[in-house]
């Protein structure tokens, strides 16, 4: 019932339709349905709706959303805390492609796009994009309201002539991409409507995205904007008015934009359309943009220098956000602004102002719709509970919609799910950490989440966390009455600006909070919060000094990061903790600690001096708010926004460090406390810096014997330092791997029910855990009895096992563990002797296989039909034949010419090996074949199993084919070397060719005469085989052959069928049946070309430039085949890689991919 019947096959990537007694069926590749790049599905014609379609879509996008909040959050929340990156050299070529094409055109500035390489070439498009308007006009077709606001934009684009339509020759450029586009709905901004061109979506696996540069990132970080903003009493915002479409993009980079619309004409074709300005959705438009407006600003600033650093510090993306200290500044400054964007093209709108000053002067059209309330630094979608600022009362609050969150889930009708609650959590948009103390309950309790492995993403939370879940919703909706003050404080009569910043940490989270205090002539003080990061503790627990001294490495950021971004200058800063441990380490020498310690010291110790660090008891210490789950109290609230009391009195009322009794000894105590804690002997080597063990334990043993001869008891390294060495590190990994059990061990209790070593019944002997089993009897070895127990997971066991595998002459795994099990208990042993035999380069290059790349499409030569025969041709040679002349003996050499597209054969003798001779050959096939249009053939490389003497002539040969043929307007090419596979058309010929002569030549050497008759007959012999399916009913057509194209019947033979009365004339009868012939070719042998070759490494990565390979080459054995470094790769139309160049000690060398193996980065 499910055999197919019929098939109806499309383009490459496009479904397939299959006929079976069930009825019609779809089958083909759902883009981005599981986390897989591709799924096989299987969809009834019936319901394979608009749907199905739109379903998919939706699952998609939805986790594409999520990752994109979860993404923005960490950077968000990064931002001031985290180390700076260097610059990428791509990013040079983007600059420097900017400068060079950056040039003002009329009032707008044009710019071309940063392109990746400048020979760009780009699939096809065209279905993509159709595909994808045809599921926008089924969302129209459902809602009038979407079409009319769809619609709406597109004309819009078209008015100001954002748009225009595509010229014939657009679409045919080398750079031709067709852009689907979709609408973007922002709750926060409701009837508006944006068009945004998906420069992401895929086509023969590839994007705009893929070619185009993204730039250095220009973007100002939105805490430092807003902090400026929060520093003077007068403020002011707006927005530029469609800033991507005021940039027009360079004419020749223009057919890289185009895309499809046809409005309400569904039975039409689309019409093509390309954009002239900078689209909103391609990766490279934010650089542009940025860089074009600071271009501007900084060409005029000579004539507007106030312009100049607002438009460079002040704007965020298109929104301009600033205070000044008075308002004839803030009205100079915003004149100039206002100007200069005018010179770019550029519109400023959307005006607000606490003070109407500098309102009065603007058009009504340009000021903000909400004049009360402003977005700040929130233009996503995804985004729902945000900073905002209300300018009649020039307070920030915020917003609490909360929109992610279903509504019955906020009604208590519903637990939430996993997904839900991650997403309402991460739509959190506190970009200052003003609500730190509150949003990282939510975060802490998503962590506890993480943890129940059995709770899926779309699984209800359980019972006790739902409850946390929707207590938490609960408090966030009270958040909306909170008023903080815009300005931190009047700017008049400042005597003294402080910043104070605390720290605090706890096993579940870490905080941080910055802190003004500003002081007035008058005594008067002021405490504003200026900024807070909190994060949640790893979940491999760490120990709390060491999470206390991560918090102060963030504070420290935090503090340089609040002074850099603000205009004004702290005259003092204080750092404040309640850890007297992390204290001690800051106001210390820093070169008695470990490697974790020491570093973060380091950088503290850059950042700050040990003067500016104080003590504060936990009950003062604000940050300690933002480290429990517990939900705090509105009194706690309170003080979280306007600080510790005390900072409100003078200095000598601060809380002080009380002097320890016992002074130096218990400061040694505490670090002798934290030096048993981390369990790391000083004397240790860093085991990450080690690839071997015998590095590793010789490392060591010097560390010890440098230390006996310290203490003058030895000079040389003995083998009792080795041995020390390595028990040195067994009883290290030991105690990092099993520190719980050895701890009950030492007390005399019995090991917790969960421990690993439960069934080994474990005993520790010198310090060392060995496991005890039931063979003490047996007269073995006693490391056998009681061999050492280890954890496979520890780096120590990793180079252990390594170096078993290497003594094992890199045997198989089981004789590799039955090595080790001599002498040690491994957990995990098989599974760690696997990953060792992986990263063994030695093994890799041994049992390293090439993949071919997934078989390319044909090449228009093998499909140009309605050509004369030989237009396309393949070129070979086979021999030699031995000939008798005479009493002597020759050798004759065969040039086997196919016809690309029909597959017929011309046979030649060749007289001798020159090339001259080859070139007579070539003469003679054309004069009786004619001129052939392009030539393939082989490479002289590619002659493996071909005579020695004929491999040599042929690569002699080659250039000075090539150069004849030109003079001919023939286009020869050869194919890869190394790659015999991909000149498949004439080696399957050669040996048909052979065979018929087998079959034939019954004489050693025959006459010469003899070799050209029977060549001739192998010649109409295999032109005569059948292209397509030979009929058994007498009533079906004969089967198509070579020779119907050539002698207009399958054996040369008169045709017999009559002439009609069109076509009297012998001329026209003949070419009737020649169009006949191709139009069954078209029919009948074309479809046969469909199908690929195994394919089942399709999906596979593609080989890319830097990658470490092997070249596999069938001469050499396995051991010894060259390694080398891929220089340049050679992509197929379809953009799959099919040859390679790779750089090996021998030279460079070209290579099909399926001669190339790939290892691994690392080795």
């Amino acid at each position: 019932m499910i055999i197919t019947r019929a098939l109806r096959i499309g383009r490459r990537r496009q479904p397939i339709a299959a006929r079976t007694l069930l009825g019609w069926v779809i089958q083909g590749t759902v883009p981005r349905l599981t986390c897989r790049e591709d799924g096989e599905t299987v969809l009834h014609v019936e319901s394979a709706s608009g749907r199905s379609d739109r379903d998919i879509r939706t699952f998609a996008s939805r986790d594409e959303e999520l990752t994109e909040l979860l993404k923005r959050q960490y950077e968000i929340d990064s931002i001031g805390i985290s180390l700076k990156s260097r610059p990428r050299r791509d990013e040079e070529r983007a600059v420097d492609i900017f400068q060079r094409t950056v040039k003002k055109v009329g009032e707008q500035y044009q710019v071309g796009l940063p392109w990746k390489d400048d020979n760009v070439r780009m699939p096809p498009s065209y279905e993509m994009a159709a595909r994808r308007l045809r599921t926008i006009e089924r969302k129209m077709d459902q809602s009038p309201e979407f079409r009319d606001a769809y619609t709406a934009q597109i004309d819009n684009l078209l008015a100001k002539g954002y748009a225009r339509e595509a010229e014939g020759t657009e679409r045919e450029d080398p750079k031709s991409w067709y852009l689907p586009h979709f609408a973007v709905r922002n709750p926060n901004k409701p009837g508006k409507t944006r068009l945004v061109f998906d420069a992401a979506a895929r086509a023969s696996g590839r994007c705009l995205n893929d070619y185009l540069l993204d730039g250095p990132d220009l973007l100002r970080n939105l805490p430092g904007i807003l902090f400026r903003f929060r520093e003077n009493e007068i403020a002011v915002s707006a927005d530029i008015r469609e800033m991507f479409l005021r940039v027009k993009i360079d004419r020749r980079d223009q057919p890289a934009q185009l895309f499809l619309w046809r409005g309400d004409e569904r039975h039409s074709p689309p019409r093509e359309y390309v954009m002239t300005s900078m689209i909103f959705g391609a990766r490279s438009s934010p650089f542009l943009a940025h860089s074009v407006r600071d271009h501007n600003a900084r060409v005029h600033a000579e004539t507007h220098p106030l312009a100049l650093n607002a438009i460079i510090r002040s704007h965020y993306m298109d929104d301009y956000l600033d205070s000044y200290a008075t308002v004839e500044e803030a009205i100079n400054t915003a004149k100039q602004v206002l100007e200069v964007h005018q010179q770019a093209g550029f519109t400023l709108a959307g005006w607000n102002s606490n003070h109407a000053a500098l309102l009065e002067d603007k058009p009504e059209d340009l000021l903000a719709r909400k004049p009360k309330e402003v977005g700040l630094g929130q233009d996503s979608p995804g985004r729902t509970l945000g900073l905002l600022w209300m300018a009649d009362e020039d307070a920030l609050t915020f917003n609490t919609s909360m929109n992610r969150v279903p509504q019955e889930v906020k009604a208590l009708q519903r637990p939430p799910t996993k997904r839900e609650a991650l997403s309402a959590v991460m739509s959190v948009f506190d970009p200052l950490g003003l609500l730190s103390y509150l949003t990282i309950t939510a975060k802490i309790l998503l962590q506890d989440l993480w943890r129940m492995k059995k709770v899926g993403w779309d699984d209800e939370l359980p019972e006790e966390a739902a409850e946390e879940f929707q207590r938490w919703l609960r408090v966030v909706e009270e958040v909306s009455r909170l008023r903080l003050p815009r300005c931190y404080a009047p700017t008049g009569g400042v005597v003294e600006r402080q910043l104070h910043v605390f720290n605090d940490a706890s096993e579940r989270a870490y905080a941080s909070a910055a802190y003004w205090r500003i002081r007035y002539r008058d005594g008067t003080i002021r405490v504003r919060l200026v900024a807070a990061k909190a994060k949640v503790a790893p979940i491999k627990a760490q120990s709390i000094p060491r999470l206390e001294l991560q918090v102060n490495l963030i504070g420290a950021r935090l503090a340089e990061f609040v002074q850099d971004e603000h205009r004004v200058v702290a005259d003092r800063v204080v750092y404040w903790t309640d850890s007297t441990t992390a204290l001690h380490w800051i106001q210390n020498d820093t070169a008695r600690y470990t490697p974790y310690v020491a570093h973060r010291l380091g950088e503290i110790a850059e950042k700050t001096s040990p003067e500016q660090w104080r003590w504060i008891p936990t009950a003062e210490n604000v940050a300690d708010q933002a480290t429990r789950m517990n939900f705090t109290t509105k009194e706690e609230s309170d003080k979280w926004f306007t600080g510790p009391p005390f900072l409100y009195e003078h200095e000598d009322r601060w809380p002080h460090r009380q002097e320890e009794k016992a002074g130096d000894d218990e400061e040694l105590e505490e670090i002798v406390a934290h030096q048993s804690d981390t369990q790391e002997a000083p004397h240790l080597p860093d085991i990450e810096r080690f690839s071997a063990y015998e590095k590793l334990i010789r490392a060591t043993a010097r560390v010890l014997q440098f230390l006996d001869a310290a203490r003058g008891r030895a000079r040389g390294l003995t083998l009792q330092h080795i041995q020390k060495a390595e028990r040195m590190w067994i009883q290290h990994s030991q105690q990092e791997s099993f520190a719980e059990d050895i701890s009950r061990l030492q007390r005399g209790k019995n090991l917790t029910t969960g421990s690993a070593l439960r069934k080994l019944d474990p005993i520790l002997e010198d310090g060392v855990l060995r496991a005890r089993g039931r063979i003490d009897a047996a007269d073995v070895d006693g490391q056998m009895k009681r061999p050492i127990t280890l954890n496979g997971r520890h780096q120590f066991v990793k180079l252990l096992v390594e170096k078993a595998h290497q003594e094992a002459s890199h045997a198989n795994r089981e004789r590799v563990v039955n090595d080790l099990r001599t002498r040690y208990h491994i957990l995990r042993l098989r599974l760690t002797v696997r990953e060792a035999e992986r990263r063994c380069l030695r093994c890799r290059i041994r049992k390293a296989t090439p993949r071919p790349a997934v078989t390319g499409d044909l090449p228009p030569e093998r499909l140009g039909a309605f050509a004369r025969p030989f237009t396309n041709t393949g070129i070979d040679y086979f021999g030699p034949l031995t000939v008798t002349i005479g009493r002597r003996h020759e050798k004759r050499w065969v040039a086997l010419f196919t016809c690309l597209t029909t597959r017929a054969v011309h046979l030649k003798i060749v007289y001798s090996l020159t090339a001259d001779s080859a070139i007579s050959a070539l003469r003679r096939m054309a004069a009786r074949r004619g001129w052939p249009r392009v030539i393939y053939s082989d490479n002289g490389t590619n002659f493996h199993g071909a005579n020695t003497e004929l491999r040599r002539a042929m690569e002699e040969w080659a250039p000075q084919l090539k150069d004849y043929a030109l003079t001919r307007r023939v286009d020869w090419k050869f194919i890869a070397p190394g790659a015999p596979n991909q000149g498949g058309a004439w080696e399957r010929l050669v040996r048909s060719v052979k065979t018929a002569l087998e079959a034939t030549l019954h004489q050693k050497s025959p006459r010469e005469e003899t070799l050209a008759t029977l060549l001739t007959e192998a010649e109409n012999t295999i032109n005569s085989r059948p292209l397509t399916h030979v009929p058994v009913d007498i009533d079906d057509e004969e089967a198509l052959t070579p020779n119907h194209f050539l002698l207009l019947g399958p054996s040369g033979l008169p045709v017999t069928a009559p002439c009609t009365s069109m076509d009297r004339r012998a001329w026209r009868a003949a070419q009737g049946l020649a169009d006949e012939y191709w139009r069954r070719w078209v029919k009948e042998y074309l479809p046969t070309l469909v199908a690929r070759g195994d394919s089942r490494d399709a999906r596979q990565r593609q080989i890319q430039e830097e990658d470490l390979v092997v070249v596999a080459d069938g001469d050499l054995p396995r051991n010894v085949w060259p390694r080398g470094i891929v220089t340049k790769t050679f992509p197929g139309p379809d953009g799959v890689v099919r040859n390679v160049e790779v750089r090996t000690k021998g030279g460079v060398l070209r290579r099909p991919v399926r001669k190339i193996a790939v290892l691994p980065k690392e080795a």
